[in-house]
């Protein structure tokens, strides 16, 4: 038993060992850090189940809709006061704030990005039963 515990001493002590552990975090720390924003994401997602459920079905659907028309009511409010323009959807503004980013507010650009998973997820739903299917199949 003694001769295991002095081998496995070896492994962990080899300086080959000790650079792929230091090699893979440093990877691991880069990945975490380059999408900090998603955490946003999954923050609006985890909303959405709360107030909609988990099972994606026509009555979540029909009850997601108007929340979702809602939040781009409140959206074009916010960029009718700030540039006088209403939009469609969150990629239209996305597209205008690369010019204009300086005439909102943080609490606003939060908000856009808000508005955009909703939109994201509106999307998604409309085509995740095919998603599935063709994966099933």
């Amino acid at each position: 038993m003694e001769i295991k515990i002095n081998e496995f001493k070896k492994v962990i002590a080899s300086p080959v060992i000790i650079f792929l552990f230091v090699i893979f975090n440093l990877f691991n720390i880069f990945i975490i850090c380059e999408h900090l924003d998603m955490r946003d994401d999954f923050k609006v997602t985890n909303d959405i189940v709360k107030k909609f459920g988990y099972k994606i079905d026509e009555d979540m659907i029909k009850n997601f809709k108007p929340y979702y028309y809602d939040q781009i009511k409140k959206m074009n409010e916010i960029t009718y006061k700030t540039t006088g323009k209403k939009y469609k959807n969150v990629l239209e503004v996305a597209s205008d704030l690369k010019e204009e980013n300086h005439l909102y507010s943080e609490k606003d650009i939060k908000f856009f990005n808000k508005v955009q998973v909703l939109e994201n997820y509106n999307e998604e739903i409309r085509f995740i039963d095919d998603y599935y299917k063709k994966r099933i199949l």
